[in-house]
């Protein structure tokens, strides 16, 4: 948006987002638990009326890419002549018993503002005795979501499948690294585990309990956090015959964000899988989100100049900045 207004591009500009009508910084929910808007939005509600920028609360259900309109939960029609589709990404669950969404209350996942608002409440206003907390994932949403609770003087355990939290990224060693820090904040670690069911408490059987391991261990719960992985956030596309989605459910794009077959349409973020350095890649980073935002505005505005290129960087907040 501000890349299109800031390339020159006049014309009307309709943001449509299923959650809130201010762009947020999501990396404050993980790393801070910041559950109110006022306090991790970009901007303020008149810059984007000062800026006639259109922000619709609302939820995106249908594209018709001949018609060039898109259909909305609420029953809304919009028109398009450019459309950049930038829905983003989609927590996943896990399968199991007590831990499917609507099995058990106080297992959470982490994505919008109304999670980190749930997970507050359900530790409490800090005058309470702390809270057993299990933290299923050992990648950059259960770390970090970890460190956190953790400095909150919550019992917090980190539940991984890999040998050391993030290896998969970094190998081993700088893991490792990574879960000294934590270890010092006071989080605990069961690594190389696979999870196999909740329970419910013994005091309320609505809420959960305890986390089942299948090595038979238990871990008391009074709240469980899921950080197992998102995926892209475009079911309302998968029965489009106008695009073909990846198997991950991403779009392919070009360098410039463009989807191929599609007039004036692009993808970014999340969504996106485009080439870099000779490879196709999805980066789930709100960096790249934004430098593609930008590459996509200037295409836009400024349709005879080259994409310009970027380095793909991401950071975390694991006991030090990386």
């Amino acid at each position: 948006m501000e890349g299109l207004r800031g390339g020159g591009f006049k014309g009307p500009i309709t943001v449509i987002s299923r959650e809130t009508k201010q762009p947020f910084d999501r990396t404050k929910l993980s790393k801070a638990l910041i559950g109110d808007l006022s306090k991790v939005a970009w901007r303020s509600e008149d810059f984007y009326k000062k800026a006639s920028i259109d922000m619709v609360e609302d939820e995106a259900t249908a594209v018709d890419f001949d018609k060039k309109t898109i259909s909305t939960k609420s029953g809304q029609s919009y028109p398009y002549t450019k459309l950049i589709l930038a829905p983003g990404a989609s927590p996943k669950s896990l399968p199991l018993d007590g831990l499917k969404q609507g099995d058990l209350e106080n297992v959470f996942l982490l994505r919008s503002l109304v999670h980190t608002q749930a997970i507050n409440k359900a530790l409490g206003d800090g005058e309470q005795s702390p809270k057993k907390v299990v933290v299923i994932g050992s990648s950059f949403i259960g770390m970090e979501v970890a460190n956190c609770i953790a400095s909150k003087k919550h019992n917090v355990t980190v539940v991984g499948m890999e040998s050391a939290p993030t290896e998969s990224v970094f190998g081993a060693k700088v893991g490792n690294i990574f879960k000294g820090l934590l270890e010092k904040n006071g989080v605990k670690f069961v690594m190389d585990a696979e999870v196999s069911h909740a329970s419910p408490s013994s005091s309320n059987n609505a809420y959960v309990g305890a986390v089942h391991l299948k090595s038979g261990t238990e871990l008391e719960a009074d709240l469980v956090i899921l950080g197992v992985g998102v995926a892209p956030a475009t079911e309302f596309l998968k029965d489009n015959k106008s695009v073909t989605l990846e198997k991950d459910g991403s779009i392919k794009v070009d360098e410039r964000f463009s989807v191929a077959g599609l007039d004036g349409v692009y993808a970014i973020g999340d969504i996106a899988t485009y080439p870099y350095k000779g490879s196709m890649v999805r980066i789930e980073h709100w960096d790249v989100a934004q430098n593609a935002g930008r590459s996509v505005a200037r295409s836009i505005a400024q349709p005879n100049l080259k994409p310009k290129e970027f380095i793909p960087i991401f950071w975390s907040a694991l006991g030090a900045q990386l």
